[in-house]
């Protein structure tokens, strides 16, 4: 296991903020897009717990969707709910019909594992197609 991975699993003892910035650069060798890195690292930071979810579920969907998909990372923030969240969005060049079942084959599993979490963390498409 990598030193990213150890520090991930939450096998060492370190600061959520240390922890936030390991997973966004490991997050570069998917190809994953952040948008608002500093909202992403302030909220990975306020929710530490979600952390070690993050990495495997990118992987899942990188897995799933395969290397033409483009993966974003990003802040929900409904300004009407006052409940941001961390959210996942999947882009891809064609749509099929069963698109959502695959991305809720993916969530439900993670929402599973991060019942017990404070904060939360969606997977969703934009419907945008890759490159538009």
């Amino acid at each position: 296991m990598n030193a990213v991975n150890t520090l991930l699993t939450g096998q060492v003892n370190v600061k959520p903020e240390v922890l936030a910035d390991a997973l966004l650069a490991s997050l570069q060798q998917y190809r994953v897009l952040i948008d608002g890195p500093d909202h992403v690292r302030a909220y990975l930071t306020g929710f530490p717990g979600l952390v070690p979810h993050v990495l495997p579920t990118v992987e899942r969907a990188r897995r799933e969707f395969g290397d033409t998909a483009e993966l974003t990372l990003t802040i929900n923030d409904d300004p009407e709910s006052f409940d941001p969240y961390l959210k996942m969005y999947i882009s891809l060049p064609p749509y099929d019909f069963d698109t959502m079942s695959r991305i809720d084959a993916i969530q439900e599993p993670l929402a599973e594992a991060t019942a017990d979490q404070d904060g939360f963390f969606l997977l969703s498409t934009d419907h945008r197609l890759v490159g538009r």
